[in-house]
């Protein structure tokens, strides 16, 4: 296989956006908890979080009407930085010269803005927030460009990213930012492999991109 086509998510893979999310998620059940029901610890939200959120807060006790849910989970990575490898990165996968876009369930205005302060907006054919249906943007992207959904790849840090792009027929990488309980909960969610680095995940690319 020679993949010819990168797609990736935003948070949690460009943006380190995880503890930003959790904090978030913690003050609005602090808020509502009183003491009478256990707030899930950071490990806990590592393995089994995933958007829109809403099933997993049900799961730990918390039933918020899912307006709350999503506003909380969108303004929670507004400060967000970019990793410092990122940039290195993309110029690896620019002497690649394979097209990398993006697919994010955050805000586009907000994804673009951190994309432009952190300088790295041109390496990107595309960028498209907002999108609820992961899996359908990464096979309409796949038809846009004309590859076939095995010559692409799809970067997530979430459970429901590996679904996302088993479902649209793309190799599944899962980036797991040095979280050793990350590899487990991503393959098992349907990760064809895991890095644990940036530097990692260029020479995956690299490999697969021969």
């Amino acid at each position: 296989m020679a993949i010819k086509l990168i797609i990736t998510d935003h948070d949690g893979v460009i943006v380190d956006s995880s503890e930003d999310i959790y904090l978030a998620a913690w003050e609005l059940m602090a808020d509502h908890s009183r003491g009478r029901r256990r707030i899930p610890s950071f490990l806990d939200f590592l393995r089994d979080f995933c958007l829109p959120g809403d099933g997993w807060f049900a799961r730990h006790g918390f039933n918020f009407p899912p307006e709350k849910i999503a506003e909380t989970l969108r303004r929670a990575p507004e400060k967000a930085s970019m990793f410092p490898t990122i940039p290195p990165l993309l110029a690896r996968i620019q002497e690649l010269k394979l097209p990398i876009m993006v697919v994010s369930a955050g805000d586009q205005e907000r994804v673009e803005r951190q994309l432009t302060s952190g300088r790295v907006w041109s390496h990107f054919e595309l960028v498209v927030g907002g999108v609820l249906d992961k899996a359908m943007a990464i096979a309409l992207f796949c038809s846009v460009f004309d590859i076939e959904p095995t010559n692409a790849v799809y970067i997530g840090d979430m459970s429901s990213d590996m679904e996302s792009g088993r479902e649209a027929g793309v190799t599944t990488i899962g980036f797991t930012d040095d979280r050793p309980v990350m590899e487990k909960v991503l393959t098992k969610a349907g990760a064809r492999f895991c890095v644990r680095s940036h530097e990692k995940l260029g020479d995956l690319l690299a490999e697969l991109a021969r």
